[in-house]
């Protein structure tokens, strides 16, 4: 199922996931290692809304919390500049009216963000990063 209505691009914070975890070592630097590969990153957005999409809002809300143990998906931004489709879980006691006023509703929540698997990605940010590097007068050592 498909949540239609994305939330407003100019609310979004972005927890990425994390993949590496930090051991402090005595008297020196913490020392680094790879944990979990392709972790969830969390989002928290908001959505203004008239009644006519609060109702939709709320309805398929209602119908997830049924549903509790199934994903669904929403257009987002997450990791790139484009509205990407990505699978998501609402994250139980995020969902909050923050605002009411006349026709306005404001609706935010918190959604767990499954991580996309794409092998191409790794050569596509070594490219990006080479590019940047290179726009800059940055040789790396």
């Amino acid at each position: 199922m498909k949540l239609i209505r994305p939330p407003d691009k100019a609310s979004y914070s972005v927890d990425f996931g994390q993949e590496t975890v930090r051991q402090q070592l005595d008297g020196g630097a913490g020392r680094y290692r790879k944990d979990i590969a392709h972790s969830s990153s969390v989002v928290g957005c908001q959505w203004q809304l008239n009644q006519n999409d609060y109702d939709y809002f709320m309805a398929f809300y209602r119908r997830q919390t049924r549903n509790a143990s199934l994903p669904f998906t929403i257009d987002l931004i997450v990791d790139g500049e484009d509205l990407t489709e990505r699978t998501v879980h609402f994250i139980p006691g995020t969902v909050r009216l923050v605002q009411h006023s006349g026709s306005l509703y404001v609706v935010g929540a918190n959604l767990e963000v499954h991580a996309i698997v794409n092998p191409a990605q790794d050569t596509a940010d070594d490219a990006i990063i080479a590019a940047y590097n290179e726009d800059h007068d940055y040789t790396p050592p």
